[in-house]
């Protein structure tokens, strides 16, 4: 059973909600933000399973620390967009409640089902990308080339799993 962690990152705190690849409610941890925070969402995770994926909202923003440590520690981490988590939240229920588990979970549930997600690389401090995911090719004008991309294809029966795609 694939493990998606959604994380809602916050400058005191940061809510985490796992679920299965069926968006089942595996569990919720909120952390304080600071030094043990890492090792406090790995010692948690390492309950729910051992093939997880951590989806963090704006691991560029807010998640950026978070998400540079679970990549250092070996952990596999993607980007979710702010407002692709929102529109999850506001199209996946009738209730329009915003508060950090709720995010959180709409997090997860992009990291599962939304296609080209950014996998975090490792960054040193000069700035160089020293760790990624899997790549495709980028057509786009003078920035052309090889980005980091994950995705969750559809299996047989409307099963989900995590799979790369290279292309």
């Amino acid at each position: 059973m694939s493990v998606i962690i959604g994380i809602d990152p916050h400058k005191a705190s940061h809510m985490a909600v796992a679920i299965d690849d069926e968006e089942q409610s595996l569990g919720v941890l909120e952390v304080v933000a600071g030094r043990r925070q890492t090792s406090r969402l790995l010692a948690w995770a390492e309950l729910l399973g051992a093939e997880r994926t951590w989806a963090i909202e704006s691991a560029g923003g807010l998640g950026r620390l978070l998400s540079q440590e679970l990549v250092a520690a070996g952990e596999h981490v993607v980007d979710v967009p702010p407002t692709l988590s929102a529109r999850v939240r506001l199209l996946g229920s009738s209730k329009t409640t915003k508060n950090d588990r709720h995010d959180a979970l709409s997090t997860a549930v992009a990291g599962l089902r939304h296609c080209g997600l950014r996998t975090v690389a490792r960054w040193t401090a000069d700035g160089v990308a020293v760790a990624g995911g899997p790549l495709r090719r980028s057509g786009r004008g003078s920035d052309a080339g090889r980005v980091p991309v994950t995705c969750v294809a559809a299996g047989a029966r409307g099963g989900w799993r995590a799979s790369s795609i290279v292309g």
